[in-house]
């Protein structure tokens, strides 16, 4: 009967405890599908993915920690904080408030680091110590559109599709993520003959789905479009 009863309380604290530690990522659960969309989605595993999960919610928790901590230092109540309390096991129930708190560091959390993907920050501080040599992307597909328009003769770029022989002088508006297919949005499209140069025709908008070796993309001078042999 005691053994029976002793394991009943061991499943009771294990559901309690797995249904706190799932209270508990749902910052983390929230800031990485936010960054997913914000930055791109990447094939990972699931124990990266775990990991990711549970370092993102201990950010968002740690933030609001810290951000507790200042506000009550700077009120002369001392260095303390409730959530930093709760997972340091000196309170023992999770505070509703303290979760909507980590879901809300969680969210600003996601932008921030979407941030540091976007302009490669990590990558760049690198550079400057001489620690690395790396761009930061994971090719150079996302490297090129993640480049400031500055970069790019302010946005105008020469596509040239291979399999049908055309060059587009354009404004790519959108980009795929897709590494099978290379899906592009173009804008004030100038639509030229590959071999030729001649000018076709014009259009406001062109979807463009091709193989990634069947398009080139080349950022010409500012004059390009007057200059012929950026058209052969």
């Amino acid at each position: 009967m005691c053994r029976k009863k002793t394991a009943y309380m061991q499943d009771n604290l294990m559901t309690e405890y797995t249904i706190k530690m799932l209270i508990v990522g749902i910052p983390g659960i929230i800031c990485y599908f936010i960054s997913q969309k914000l930055y791109g989605r990447k094939d990972r595993s699931i124990t990266e993915t775990v990991l990711l999960v549970f370092l993102y919610a201990v950010l968002s928790y740690g933030l609001v920690g810290t951000v507790e901590a200042c506000i009550n230092f700077y009120k002369n109540h001392g260095f303390i904080s409730k959530t930093f309390d709760i997972f340091l096991g000196k309170e023992t129930d999770l505070d509703l408030q303290v979760l909507i708190k980590g879901v809300l560091s969680g969210i600003f959390l996601a932008y921030i680091l979407s941030y540091f993907m976007r302009f490669n920050i990590t990558n760049k501080f690198g550079q400057i110590i001489h620690a690395t040599k790396r761009y930061g992307d994971e090719d150079v597909w996302h490297y090129f559109h993640n480049a400031p328009d500055s970069q790019k003769n302010g946005g105008w770029v020469i596509i040239r599709d291979l399999k049908e022989k055309l060059a587009y002088y354009c404004y790519i508006s959108a980009w795929s993520d897709s590494e099978k297919e290379r899906e592009l949005v173009l804008s004030d499209v100038s639509v030229y003959s590959n071999e030729g140069g001649d000018f076709l025709y014009s259009v406001d908008h062109i979807y463009l789905s091709r193989n990634k070796d069947d398009i080139m993309i080349e950022v010409p001078p500012s004059d390009a479009e007057c200059q012929a042999e950026y058209h052969k």
